[in-house]
């Protein structure tokens, strides 16, 4: 859920994924991460087992990390496999019903 302050980043349908809620949520705690290490706490505290470490990575790199960028909700820097949060943005981990929260600062 997106309260009418937080940043319009189509939160209906891009913070309703549990995958990309995941990614913020372990970002709100390192604000700088690994692509290694952010797919393989993806896969080892999230997925029953049926993801692959490298299925995961692809899937970070092609499609949730390029989604969540392109809302400036990270920063992914792909030639050096990191993943950020950008200083305007700060997640709420403190969450109601299970939900993120970002915003611009």
């Amino acid at each position: 859920m997106v309260t009418p302050t937080d940043a319009t980043v189509d939160g209906q349908v891009l913070l309703t994924n549990p995958v990309r809620r995941r990614i913020c949520s372990l970002l709100a705690r390192e604000r700088s991460i690994s692509l290694s290490t952010l797919a393989s706490r993806l896969v080892d505290g999230f997925t029953d087992g049926s993801t692959s470490l490298e299925r995961m990575r692809v899937d970070l790199h092609h499609n949730h990390l390029p989604r969540l960028e392109a809302r400036g909700l990270v920063t992914y820097a792909f030639t050096r496999k990191t993943v950020s949060i950008p200083s305007s943005v700060v997640f709420d981990d403190e969450s109601i019903d299970g939900e993120t929260y970002a915003r611009f600062i």
